[in-house]
């Protein structure tokens, strides 16, 4: 009997790539065994479950211990699953319900006949998501975007070597310190980002 097999896209590659590490995901993409890729999306789950741990801090425990069982929930189906669409519809299910309960929790909408408004999906019944930014990952946040479009362009080699220097060395990786400073060197650039 002929192995079932899955076509990996090359976006799979570079995604495992970030979160692993290239090495073990160079030429990852092509065709790979259904036990092969159950372990590889079993790996993912895992790395979700760690981060959750690792990341989450200011909820409820409910909700904490409701984020990991949605994991655990994920790994028992998929270790079950003996096909591609088996093992791809559980990590789909798995990855939408942990996306809406990151949101703030699941939705009712059983009873509704049409869910189209805004405000269907304010999903803070219960807790609201908000992101904290300390001082050092702001500039951490502007050390790495002086990178990507669109301030790449608008910061020569030299200057993004002197914002890193001057968050390093200047300000001994002193967040407020520096923050204060590219506030005042660069207000139209922080103003967009903050």
């Amino acid at each position: 009997m002929k192995k079932e097999i899955i076509l990996v896209p090359q976006s799979f590659e570079f995604l495992f790539s970030h979160m692993f590490g290239r090495k073990p995901y160079r030429d990852f993409m092509g065709e790979h065994i259904v036990s092969d890729w159950k372990k590889h999306i079993l790996k993912a789950v895992k790395a979700i479950r760690k981060s959750i741990l690792a990341n989450i801090d200011t909820t409820d425990e409910f909700h904490k211990n409701k984020l990991l069982e949605l994991c655990n929930q994920a790994t028992q189906r998929i270790k079950e699953a003996k096909r591609k669409d088996q093992i791809n519809l559980s990590a789909i299910e798995c990855f939408i319900r942990i996306t809406l309960e990151l949101m703030g929790g699941m939705p009712y909408h059983w009873e509704m006949r049409v869910v189209n408004r805004l405000q269907d999906w304010k999903l803070n019944r219960h807790r609201k998501l908000a992101y904290l930014q300390t001082p050092n990952q702001k500039a951490n946040l502007i050390l790495y975007l002086t990178n990507w479009p669109p301030y790449c362009d608008r910061f020569s080699d030299k200057e993004k070597g002197e914002l890193f220097h001057k968050f390093r060395y200047d300000f001994e990786g002193d967040g407020n310190r520096f923050i204060e400073w590219f506030k005042q060197k660069h207000k139209d650039i922080y103003l967009e980002l903050f």
